[in-house]
Formats: structure tokens, C-alpha cells, sequence
């Protein structure tokens, strides 16, 4: 049996699931990341050979305060059906992948029937027997924003603790890339904007007007620029100092 054909969300796709804070520098960019997904799938699945596996995330902007408010989206996939999955959610209160989604903690199931967290609804939903499963959590710093999961091995044993063990250094693997990500966000972030305003400063202005030159030139469009002038800016920052001034600035950008 070759390789399994894994599936991952595009870029455009996965930015809502790194709408995330990380306080603390870098290593792989945003577009390397769909097939960095799908690598960790393939890898977990040499190490551990599985009829299916999947990369589920959170969105952090859309996390309610309830698991039952909360949605896990299929971001990575492999297995019958992997490609109609990405995109698909399933909430944080139901199934194993929702478990370990809230206690934090690694699972092993293997009698399906007889397990409280499983849910037979995805299956009926998606033609699916499963026969067991491993899963583990995904962290950013010491939150859990996703889960890392192994659907019925290959040679149809039960999953084991050392199979476990192995998918948590996938999982922290995963963890570490993309927190080493919103790192390089947060400094590509950081030099495109004024420190006391937090507008998109010169340089930032100049690469975008370029880009959008070159896109009307292409497409045959046009561009327009809109000039605000303030008028007796300077003695705001005269009387009251460049704080205020920055202040003033800023809430012209919010416009």
C-alpha cells in the first residue's frame, strides 16, 4: 500500500484558525503551511498506518464559552472522503476528537460501542465504520486550539499506548511550527506598522500601492487614492503633546 493522498486546506482557508496572540522569532511562512499540515498526516501515518487521520482546529475569533458553542473545522485530511471533509466542523462537545479537545489529554479508543465519546452520527453521516481511534491535542503555549487524530489502523489491531506517545510528538511538532509561525506573523506585522498608532506606516503604503499599480495594469483597472488633510494638526501636537497627536491619528484610521 502506497502513501495515503492528504488533503489541507489553502492558504486563504487556514487564516481564520491563526487569528491567534503569541507573546514571545523565525521559521516557515503562511503558504508553506497547508502542505506542512498534510506532511505531519503523512509522517504520523508512516509511523503509525491508518485507514484515516485528520488535523481539527478552532477558530479563535468564533470560540464560545461553551464546548457546545465552540466548532472543531477539518483542516488536514486523509482517508475515504478526506477532501469533501476539509472545511466541514464538528462541535466541541461531541466525539472523541471533542474530548480531547477539552480535557486536553490524549485518548484511546477501542470498542467504539461501549465508549461514551463516541459519536455514531459521523459515521451515518459520512459512510464511515470506525473500529478506533487516537487522538491528541494541539497546543499554542498552553492552549489547546486543535486536535490530532488516527482512525482505525491499517492491520486492524486496537491503537496502543506506544502508538499514542508517538502521535503527541507529531502533535508537538505541530504545535512548535505553528507557534514559530504567528512569531513571524507578529514581526512581519510589527514592521508594516507605526509603533504609537498602530496605522500600516511608509513602507508598508508603498508595497501595497505597487502591488495595486501592477494589479489595475494587468486587469485593465483603476486605482484612487483618497488624501485626508487635518487641519492645525501641528498645534494638537504643539498643545498637547505627539501622545495626543498619535491619538488623533489613529482614530482618523479607524475611518
Amino acid at each position: 500500500m502506497g502513501p495515503p493522498e492528504v488533503f489541507s486546506l489553502p492558504v486563504g482557508d487556514l487564516e481564520p484558525f491563526l487569528d491567534r496572540k503569541r507573546y514571545s522569532a523565525f521559521a516557515m511562512s503562511q503558504l508553506q503551511l497547508p502542505s506542512f499540515l498534510s506532511e505531519v498526516l503523512r509522517k504520523a501515518n508512516d509511523f503509525v498506518p491508518s485507514v484515516a487521520g485528520s488535523i481539527l482546529m478552532d477558530r479563535p475569533v468564533e470560540r464560545g464559552d461553551t464546548p457546545a458553542d465552540t466548532n472543531l473545522y477539518f483542516v488536514a485530511a486523509f482517508g475515504p472522503s478526506a477532501s469533501a471533509l476539509l472545511g466541514k466542523n464538528l462541535r466541541a462537545d461531541r466525539g472523541v476528537v471533542g474530548h480531547v479537545y477539552r480535557t486536553g489529554e490524549p485518548y484511546l479508543m477501542a470498542d467504539p460501542e461501549s465508549d461514551p465519546n463516541f459519536y455514531p452520527k459521523f459515521d451515518e453521516d459520512h459512510e464511515f465504520r470506525t473500529a478506533g481511534v487516537v487522538a491528541v491535542p494541539v497546543r499554542i503555549e498552553r492552549t489547546v486550539c486543535g486536535v490530532l487524530e488516527l482512525l482505525n489502523r491499517s492491520d486492524g489491531m486496537p491503537y496502543t499506548d506506544r502508538n499514542m506517545q508517538m502521535l503527541e510528538i507529531f502533535a508537538r511538532y505541530t504545535s512548535i511550527s505553528i507557534e514559530n509561525l504567528l512569531d513571524a506573523q507578529r514581526a512581519t506585522e510589527m514592521a508594516r506598522r507605526d509603533d504609537l498608532t498602530g496605522l500600516y506606516n511608509d513602507r508598508f503604503f508603498h508595497h501595497r500601492l505597487s502591488e495595486d499599480l501592477i494589479r489595475a495594469d494587468v486587469t485593465r483597472s483603476t486605482v484612487a487614492l483618497l488624501f485626508l488633510d487635518i487641519d492645525n494638526f501641528k498645534s494638537v501636537n504643539d498643545t498637547h503633546g505627539h501622545l495626543a497627536g498619535s491619538q488623533v491619528l489613529k482614530e482618523f484610521g479607524y475611518l
